[in-house]
């Protein structure tokens, strides 16, 4: 049974600790035990994720081909100030084709870090999403002379640098001539899915009718996390501890947890663990299913009187049932084109439905983000409220005014139902660090492991792959020929391809330097591999833990 304790702690001070068991003493037990805790705020690596939107890529809602700006959620702005543009290509009338776009140092001024960004596109007919791939990206496709490259990806977004302006030349780094007023600010390029034939360029987003195929309309739901992408610190700022500084207040008005050496009237934004003034979508579900069948799905219901919006943001680490967890999923076997990796979700208010529509068994590894655009609920007037769900006792923290019976998701601060998402270990290697050998080269020629302490926690990966101007999302890139023999680096990773094999202790990064980068046509069933764009500078992680 879990409990929750609001106190002052030798040695640290004014707290809150969510403890999974009654048996474990939170004044005694080292934060670092994070199978123990399901929330600690004493722990100061906290991760959560930030600003969500949501637009409908459609004809009704992206009026015009061409650039359409916004500003936070309305149209506005102009090319050197909008947050947000989308641009909008229509083909014979029927069909449209989208590539939407961010400025994150515009959206968050002033920050010294590259954020992660994590994009969603929910199929407005079946209300689906895809989650985890693995594709065909043909260079050649002849009955006998096939050429091309397999790409396993998860989420497909690229963040870039916008460099070149001219309106032609390499995709990475190239923005229209509009934006030129933001020279070397930072973009982020959603797409569809992610070219591992081209460095990972992602897809545009289609919706329409063309050559009789019908390409529903999706949902696009953005967030940002409060994490670094690139090689900079986690923001937690500190300073010395005074005795007798207010850090903690719950009362009618709210909840304010100040870090320690700040104090409740004087602090402000990341100075704050907890702000009922400014509340980010909580971490509501983690765990793992069951294996599910080729072409069957699994249900992982919501706690008890959670509502759960159809925004929500679910993560996934998603394996072959009975094998190695790799990041992204991959069938190992699979370098042939035989077999696919498909793992779609939707949302309902009563929980999460996984599908697996690909060619093997599968086990998800989820996290669940309670995003939720609704207006929060009205005529309560308990801040805190005790409760039985049917299956437990369990006590909430949530914002004035929010119904005391039936809260949604973004009325929470904090339920001893819901898991924090603790970072049990983060940090960037460098490429210099990729020195131990391989032990399967058709994964990578370089790798570098990180071990990790677990006392009762389920590991979940999260990284991004830093390039000079670029940062990529883990992307696995596998060169492929047929009949085999047929050219050279067959069954061999792209240069802009990284793996990771994640264990209970510790996670092996691989990458391939050194290797071509990207394939092209070279018309008449012949193809090149080339050098076009350079080896990973490093790859940035965070290992977060899920409470067994």
């Amino acid at each position: 049974m879990t409990y929750l304790a609001i106190a002052n702690k030798a040695g640290y001070g004014p707290g809150i600790w969510v403890v999974k068991d009654d048996a474990v003493n939170y004044l005694t037990t080292p934060y670092t035990s994070f199978g123990s805790f399901l929330f600690n705020s004493e722990n100061q690596n906290i991760s959560y994720v930030k600003e969500p939107w949501k637009r409908t890529l459609n004809a009704a809602s992206v009026t015009a081909d061409g650039y359409n700006d916004y500003i936070g959620n309305n149209m506005g702005g102009t090319a050197t100030t909008c947050t947000r543009s989308i641009f909008r290509t229509t083909t014979s009338g029927t069909l449209r084709q989208y590539t939407p776009y961010a400025f994150p140092q515009t959206l968050f001024a002033g920050d010294a870090f590259i954020p992660m960004a994590e994009a969603r596109l929910r199929d407005t007919v079946t209300g689906r999403i895809s989650a985890a791939n693995r594709v065909r990206n043909w260079v050649v496709n002849e009955q006998t002379n096939q050429h091309g490259v397999m790409t396993a990806y998860q989420f497909p977004n690229v963040l870039m640098q916008m460099t070149n302006f001219s309106g032609s030349g390499l995709w990475r780094g190239r923005m229209d001539p509009r934006f030129s007023g933001r020279p070397n600010a930072w973009v982020v390029k959603y797409g569809n899915g992610l070219n591992g034939s081209d460095a990972g360029n992602p897809s545009v987003v289609s919706e329409g009718t063309f050559s009789g195929n019908t390409f529903n309309a999706k949902e696009m739901v953005t967030v940002w996390w409060d994490l670094p992408a690139n090689n900079a610190a986690i923001p937690k700022p500190s300073q010395p501890v005074v005795s007798g500084q207010e850090v903690l207040r719950l009362n009618s008005s709210g909840l304010v947890l100040a870090r320690p050496g700040y104090t409740v009237d004087e602090s402000y934004g990341r100075q704050r663990i907890i702000d009922s003034t400014r509340n980010p979508p909580l971490c509501i579900m983690a765990g793992e299913t069951a294996s599910i069948a080729v072409g069957g799905n699994a249900f992982v219901a919501a706690p008890p009187g959670i509502s759960l919006s159809n925004d929500c943001v679910v993560e996934i680490m998603a394996r072959v049932t009975g094998a190695t967890q790799y990041v992204p999923a991959l069938i190992i076997s699979g370098y042939t084109p035989d077999f696919d990796v498909a793992l779609t979700y939707s949302v309902a208010s009563n929980g999460v439905t996984f599908y697996n529509d690909g060619q093997s068994a599968l086990t998800v590894r989820y996290i669940v983000f309670g995003v939720d655009f609704r207006s929060p609920s009205t005529g309560g007037n308990q801040v805190m409220r005790r409760a039985n769900d049917g299956v437990q006792d369990y006590i909430q923290i949530k914002n004035p005014g929010t119904s005391d019976t039936a809260p949604l998701p973004n009325d929470i601060l904090i339920d001893t139902r819901f898991p924090m998402l603790q970072i049990a270990q983060e940090g960037f290697i460098q490429m210099a660090e990729f020195t131990e050998a391989s032990d399967n080269a058709e994964l990578g020629s370089a790798c570098k492991t990180i071990s990790f302490a677990n006392a009762g926690f389920r590991p979940f990966l999260k990284y991004a792959v830093n390039f000079t101007g670029c940062i990529l999302p883990p992307m696995f890139a596998q060169i492929y020929h047929y009949p085999e023999g047929s050219g050279a680096f067959n069954h061999r990773p792209t240069n802009q391809s990284a793996i990771a094999q994640v264990t209970d202790t510790s996670v092996k990064f691989y990458l391939a330097p050194g290797n071509p980068s990207d394939m092209t046509s070279s018309g008449g069933g012949a193809w090149s591999l080339n050098d076009t764009y350079p080896d990973p500078i490093g790859i940035r992680y965070y290992v977060f833990a899920i409470p067994l």
